[in-house]
Formats: structure tokens, C-alpha cells, sequence
């Protein structure tokens, strides 16, 4: 992918706090809502993502 590409490409970003159930919801719903989508799931502390 190209720079031009990338920074065209939409990015969504997703923060759960200490909240299991509402990850394993996220992960649910999320690609039957945006099924063209690609899903990078990962786990971080706060600073990591800021």
C-alpha cells in the first residue's frame, strides 16, 4: 500500500478499559457491520496507544 493509499484509508480505533465483555462485543458486531473491512485486534496499556 502505497502513502497516498494509506492515508486515504480510514482508520477506526477502538479503547476498552478493563471491560472483557464489552471487547468480546466489540469483536462480534464490529465485522458484521464493516465486513470489507480488516480487523487488527491487540491488547496495551493506555500510553502505548496515545
Amino acid at each position: 500500500m502505497s502513502v497516498e493509499e494509506s492515508a486515504a484509508t480510514p482508520v477506526l480505533v477502538a479503547a476498552v478499559d478493563n471491560d472483557r465483555m464489552a471487547l468480546l462485543a466489540l469483536k462480534g458486531i464490529l465485522p458484521q457491520l464493516l465486513p470489507a473491512a480488516q480487523w487488527m485486534w491487540g491488547a496495551g496499556t493506555s500510553e502505548t496507544f496515545v
